[in-house]
């Protein structure tokens, strides 16, 4: 999946739970408001997570769309 893909799953959940989606953003409001430093760090650590996952799951899916065209070329037996 893409950036666009997941943005629009947030949009979705923003647009059929708008009263959780606003919870979470006083939650994080307060976050911020009391603990800037953790606030900080907790996000900067859930940026690196996200963005190692993101770039291991693109990996991934090419690879797979790689090979799947190989074998479709018939340059790489399949194995079963």
């Amino acid at each position: 999946m893409d950036i666009s893909g997941y943005i629009d799953m947030i949009m979705r959940f923003y647009h059929n739970q708008p009263l959780i989606a606003a919870a979470c953003g006083v939650f994080l409001l307060f976050l911020i408001y009391r603990q800037p430093r953790f606030f900080l760090g907790a996000f900067l650590l859930a940026l690196l997570i996200a963005s190692v996952a993101y770039i291991i799951f693109d990996a991934a899916s090419s690879s797979t769309s790689m090979k799947g065209n190989l074998i479709k070329k018939g340059n790489v037996r399949e194995i079963r």
